[in-house]
């Protein structure tokens, strides 16, 4: 029998992923804003939209059971095992700088990432670059 083999996620891949995957109107968010406004963000919010960090998450992650916000993650030790198999292997600093993409709603608009957001993104790209 064959073991399907997980091919993992590169920093850059999860960066780029991230900066396609959203609008100012699909981002998970408890409350809402302007897009320029900052929210609060949601693992998973009411309408099933999902943040940076809560779209690579398993499933029935306990992640998903908790106070619903990131920085939540250092009370119980970072747990790489809430990722889907192709997102483990990167660092709590690596994924807050991701999740902080998506929190900030300077950085997007209704088609997308903006400039502000696209600056991000080229900061995060360096920052790990090689990492």
């Amino acid at each position: 029998m064959k073991t399907k083999t997980i091919k993992r996620k590169s920093k850059r891949q999860i960066i780029l992923e991230t900066a396609k995957a959203y609008t100012c109107e699909n981002r998970s968010m408890i409350k809402r804003a302007k897009c320029d406004g900052e929210t609060q963000c949601a693992y998973k919010d009411r309408r099933g939209n999902k943040c940076a960090v809560g779209r690579c998450l398993i499933p029935n992650s306990i992640l998903f059971k908790g106070e619903n916000n990131f920085d939540s993650v250092d009370s119980f030790n970072y747990i790489d095992t809430q990722f889907k198999e192709e997102y483990r292997g990167h660092s709590l600093t690596f994924w807050k700088g991701v999740q902080n993409l998506h929190d900030r709603g300077r950085y997007w608009d209704e088609e997308g990432i903006n400039t502000d957001g696209k600056a991000w993104v080229e900061f995060l790209l360096k920052e790990w670059k090689g990492k």
